[in-house]
C-alpha cells in the first residue's frame, strides 16, 4: 500500500510540470462585438473582440498565461460555401490608421486637408501582440448610410468612403469566418453577417459555431 501511494506520488510529480505547461500556452477567443460610434457617423461596422483567455481566477496567484506574438487576423466570405472575396487579411484596430494628413490647394485657392493613403502603413497594421485579458477589436466589414457595404481591412483606406474596389457585398446572408494565428497557435471561429437590408442594427455578426 505505501509502495502504490509513492508510486502515485511520484507519477503526479512527473506529471505536474505538464499540466503547468499546457495551463500557461494561450488560448485565443473570438467574440462578437456591437460596434458603438463616439459621435454620430454614417456608417457602421461588423466587428470581433479577440483575447487571449485569462486563466481561472484561482490560478492566476500561481501561473500565469502566456501571451501571443504577432498575432495576425485572415477574414473569409463565403455564400452557398464557396468563397465570395479573396481571403483578406484583417486590421487590427489598436493599430495607427494607414492614414496622415495632408495640405492640398483647392481650385477656389483656398487650403484643405485630405488623408493620404500610406501604404508602408499597413503591414503594421496587421499584427499585434496578445496579451491574456485584453480584448481587442477587428473591423471585418463596413455598411454605409447609402446602405452599400464591402469588406474591410487596412487597404480600404486607400478609397473614397473605404469603398475597396472588388470587395463588395451585396445584399445577402454571408458566411464569415474569422481566424487568429501565432506561431504555435491559432483559432478560428464561423459567423453569419447579415446584410439583407441597409439597416445598421441588422448588421453584425452572429456566432455560427
Amino acid at each position: 500500500m505505501i509502495e502504490e501511494i509513492g508510486l502515485g506520488l511520484a507519477a503526479a510529480a512527473l506529471a505536474l510540470p505538464v499540466v503547468i505547461e499546457v495551463a500557461k500556452r494561450p488560448r485565443i477567443q473570438i467574440e462578437p462585438h456591437v460596434w458603438t460610434p463616439q459621435s454620430a457617423v454614417p456608417w457602421t461596422f461588423a466587428t470581433v473582440y479577440v483575447r487571449v483567455a485569462p486563466l481561472p481566477r484561482v490560478a492566476r496567484s500561481m501561473l500565469l498565461r502566456l501571451s501571443v506574438a504577432g498575432a495576425t487576423v485572415t477574414i473569409e466570405f463565403r455564400q452557398n460555401g464557396q468563397l465570395v472575396l479573396p481571403e483578406i487579411a484583417g486590421r487590427w484596430s489598436a493599430r495607427r490608421e494607414p492614414v496622415e494628413p495632408e495640405i492640398v490647394t483647392g481650385p477656389s485657392g483656398q487650403p484643405t486637408v485630405r488623408w493620404k493613403f500610406l501604404p508602408e502603413q499597413v503591414p503594421n497594421s496587421r499584427t499585434l501582440d496578445l496579451a491574456p485579458g485584453r480584448w481587442e477589436e477587428v473591423a471585418v466589414a463596413i455598411q454605409r448610410q447609402d446602405g452599400t457595404a464591402s469588406a474591410f481591412a487596412a487597404e480600404s483606406y486607400a478609397h473614397s468612403d473605404w469603398r475597396h474596389q472588388g470587395w463588395d457585398l451585396p445584399r445577402g446572408v454571408y458566411d464569415v469566418t474569422v481566424r487568429v494565428a501565432s506561431s504555435g497557435v491559432s483559432r478560428a471561429r464561423d459567423f453569419m453577417l447579415d446584410n439583407l437590408a441597409a439597416d445598421f442594427n441588422r448588421f453584425r455578426l452572429t456566432p455560427t459555431s
